[in-house]
């Protein structure tokens, strides 16, 4: 997985990443603190290796990957922490998304992009 192609999400599929000015502060929001109720949904996902070495980069978006992480957590809960976490972004006129946790900056739409993948993946799952 590699950012300069974007974010992996399957074999041969990427989120398509965006550049941004990662020096207007302005345009920045930190997200950590609306991740905290979904941590242990990222540690799950932290497989490719550790996000304080690799960033986003780290993490595996692959929906296998996603199933699993989600396995012993409860789902509509997560999915209720997820949206929160979208519509946090969607309301907020800062364009680039911030995470100590995820070791990242990423453009907002990239970061949307991911929730949504996240969400079907995670919604299909239950439907299963």
């Amino acid at each position: 997985m590699t950012t300069s192609k974007g974010i992996s999400i399957g074999e041969n599929k990427w989120i398509k990443w965006v550049g941004f000015d990662s020096k207007n502060d302005n345009e920045i929001i930190e997200i950590d603190n609306i991740l905290k109720p979904t941590i242990d949904f990222w540690d799950g996902l932290e497989t490719q290796c550790v996000a304080e070495c690799c960033g986003i980069d780290g993490f595996s978006f692959w929906k296998e990957d996603i199933k699993k992480s989600i396995s012993n957590l409860d789902k509509p809960e997560l999915i209720i922490n997820l949206r929160n976490v979208k519509s946090e972004l969607i309301n907020t006129s800062k364009t680039i998304v911030s995470s100590s946790r995820l070791n990242n900056l990423l453009n907002k739409r990239v970061f949307i992009e991911l929730i949504d993948h996240i969400l079907v993946t995670i919604e299909t799952k239950i439907k299963e």
